[in-house]
């Protein structure tokens, strides 16, 4: 009885942590549980939006239905996720990176891709949303707001349509003084682009943070969006990025609860418990 009550507390403790770690919201970026300046929640919400490992999504999900976003990625990719993706565009599927200062580079590599990432940062004096690391871009007649962008490099990069590009008036601040500097390179330059890749289309977007929350709803951002998208469900890759503890607690917790939701594991649990509790009350009795 004792040792019962002495397990009350830890119980307690435990309900308590499994609570916090799943009701407070995480703040990584590009989460799409975070609903802060820097995570994904909206254009998740707003686009009915499905996530999960780049293996998963290549491997499993119809590219008919669905178009791949690999967003700000910081970690390097494996062998086997080159392939997925490869089987997956092979499949007439359409694969969104965006991306600034991360390791999509690598990936293009893998995926024998000529075009890169500059890594430059772009800025536009005149036009911009309040700070020239805020610069619009021209998607056809619409704007585009990005957030510390970089610019795309094509150099024998074969039958790329080019989406979108900055103004006249940017340029590359190649020594990070915010301010040109003669000879720095002034723009227009590409920050968004289309390659064919087999029976299906890679799309580059220079910029990472262009759907966070904060910049949604920026310019036509959200609209954009969408046209990157196709008209499929877009399938956002969450296994490149770097994460907190909590941000890993709320995921395996989801993760448990997606498993414990399912009718099989319901079944099989009420039935472990009944057995629990009876053996419980049977061991109980013969003490008393």
């Amino acid at each position: 009885m004792r040792k019962s009550l002495l397990a009350i507390p830890l119980i307690a403790s435990a309900l308590v942590i499994v609570a916090l770690a799943t009701l407070y919201p995480v703040n990584t970026d590009f989460n799409t549980a975070n609903p802060d300046w820097n995570g994904l929640t909206d254009f998740a919400q707003k686009t009915k939006a499905v996530e999960g490992s780049l293996a998963t999504l290549a491997n499993l999900y119809d590219p008919q239905n669905y178009t791949i976003f690999i967003i700000g990625p910081s970690k390097n990719f494996s062998q086997q996720e080159v392939a997925a993706v490869k089987s997956f565009l092979a499949r007439g599927g359409v694969v969104v990176l965006m991306d600034d200062f991360g390791t999509t580079n690598q990936l293009l590599m893998l995926l024998g891709v000529n075009a890169r990432f500059s890594g430059k940062l772009l800025l536009d004096p005149l036009l911009n949303i309040g700070h020239p690391a805020l610069p619009v871009s021209y998607w056809g007649g619409k704007r585009i707001a990005l957030n510390y962008a970089t610019t795309l490099n094509l150099t024998d990069q074969q039958g790329a349509r080019v989406i979108a590009t900055s103004s006249p008036f940017s340029y590359l601040d190649l020594n990070l003084n915010n301010h040109y500097d003669k000879g720095e390179p002034t723009g227009p330059f590409p920050v968004a682009v289309e390659l064919s890749y087999g029976s299906g289309r890679l799309i580059l977007v220079s910029d990472s943070s262009l759907l966070i929350n904060s910049m949604l709803n920026r310019e036509q951002n959200l609209q954009f969006a969408l046209y990157l998208a196709g008209g499929r469900t877009p399938a956002i890759d969450n296994s490149h990025w770097e994460e907190n503890l909590h941000a890993e607690a709320k995921r395996f917790l989801l993760s448990l609860w997606l498993i414990a939701s399912s009718p099989e594991v319901k079944y099989s649990l009420a039935v472990s418990l009944a057995i629990i509790a009876w053996a419980f009350g049977k061991t109980h009795f013969k003490r008393g």
